[in-house]
């Protein structure tokens, strides 16, 4: 019998005498094959069986390396986060990735499924991160890696602590204090963007007047 690619070449030949002939699949790359059956001499039979036993599929491997070791604070409702990761396969097959965020380090039932990340490709590598999927915590972000036969998983290095801050938390340190009127004054000093509080898009005295009304306020 003899063993051919998807474009016509042989790969394999097995031309024993025997009533059992064997081609190795150990070398093959995955693809579509067609295998040519035929009897010694001209030999004929009335009926044969074909054994296929692939090499076992060996487990894809992902690292997510996003946030790294520490703590990444971001804001609720605000900020997106771009988790990365670093995927490969074995046998170079494509792999897809879905990502979830878990307020501890693995899978047990609780973590949160990121729906738009739902078998994104492996080799893309990034998956931007919505907050509004998330409440305020802590979070591990895991990551579950597919080439259709095997599933593996991982595990962030560090943690992603989404935070509703207070509007008048203007430095976004989670308490709200004269710091923070300190940092809008330089800020607005400085006439950054940031310092437009009311949006107007102008940096004026209305947002020192605007700022000081929702400092007073708290939260």
């Amino acid at each position: 019998m003899e063993l051919y690619n998807a474009n016509g070449q042989r790969v394999g030949i097995a031309n024993g005498t025997s009533n059992s002939e064997t081609i190795s699949l150990n070398t093959m790359s995955s693809g579509y094959y067609t295998l040519r059956v035929y009897g010694y001499n001209g030999a004929t039979s009335p009926g044969y069986t074909v054994t296929i036993d692939p090499p076992s599929n060996q487990a894809p491997a992902l690292v997510i390396t996003t946030p790294p070791a520490g703590d990444t604070v971001i804001e609720l409702g605000e900020d997106s986060y771009r988790n990365e990761w670093n995927a490969s396969d074995p046998e170079d097959n494509d792999t897809w990735v879905t990502i979830y965020a878990n307020e501890t380090p693995g899978f047990d039932g609780n973590e949160i499924l990121m729906p738009t990340s739902l078998h994104t490709p492996g080799d893309q590598g990034f998956y931007i991160i919505n907050t509004a999927y998330l409440e305020e915590g802590t979070y591990y972000i895991l990551g579950e890696i597919t080439d259709g036969g095997t599933t593996t998983t991982a595990v962030s290095p560090g943690t992603l602590t989404v935070v509703d801050f207070c509007d008048g938390d203007f430095n976004r340190d989670g308490d709200v204090n004269t710091q923070d009127v300190l940092d809008f004054l330089n800020a607005w000093n400085a006439d950054e963007a940031e310092a437009d509080v009311n949006g107007d898009g102008s940096v004026d005295i209305l947002d020192v007047l605007d700022f000081l009304n929702i400092w007073n306020a708290a939260c």
